[in-house]
């Protein structure tokens, strides 16, 4: 079981400040975003989306294990 945590575009999309991924293996980051925008297919149209893992941003290969705090962290804009 991994605890997601969402912010932003992406909390508005899943429609609530958390959900949990059920897994019996480690995953890696690209395969839980994969999982994600199957479950959520609207993630898609946000664009790149980034995941945060134990407050750090990680890339694709990173393996997330089931205590790690995970973050979907969609794009900022600014002015």
């Amino acid at each position: 079981m991994i605890l997601v945590k969402t912010f932003g575009m992406a909390r508005d999309i899943i429609g609530k400040p958390e959900l949990i991924i059920e897994n019996e293996n480690k995953m890696t980051v690209k395969e839980l975003k994969k999982n994600l925008t199957e479950m959520y297919p609207e993630l898609a149209s946000i664009g790149s989306f980034g995941i945060a893992v134990n407050r750090e941003y990680v890339s694709g290969n990173i393996i997330i294990d089931k205590n790690d705090e995970v973050a979907i962290i969609p794009p900022v804009s600014g002015g």
